[in-house]
């Protein structure tokens, strides 16, 4: 039964990987939250446009 659940899981991850990256490209959001501010106490996020890999400089 495992081995099910791996080779579906991989399959998944097949699959996500590739369209998280073109979801991120079309939306313009960073690929890390490098520099990043935020809370766990708090919705808002602060980021900074010189570490988004999406914006061109």
């Amino acid at each position: 039964m495992w081995f099910i659940k791996v080779i579906v899981e991989g399959c998944s991850l097949i699959i996500s990987v590739p369209l998280a990256h073109k979801l991120k490209k079309v939306e313009k959001l960073d690929r890390f939250d490098i520099g990043a501010k935020s809370s766990i106490f708090s919705l808002e996020s602060k980021y900074s446009a010189q570490t988004n890999a999406y914006i061109e400089k």
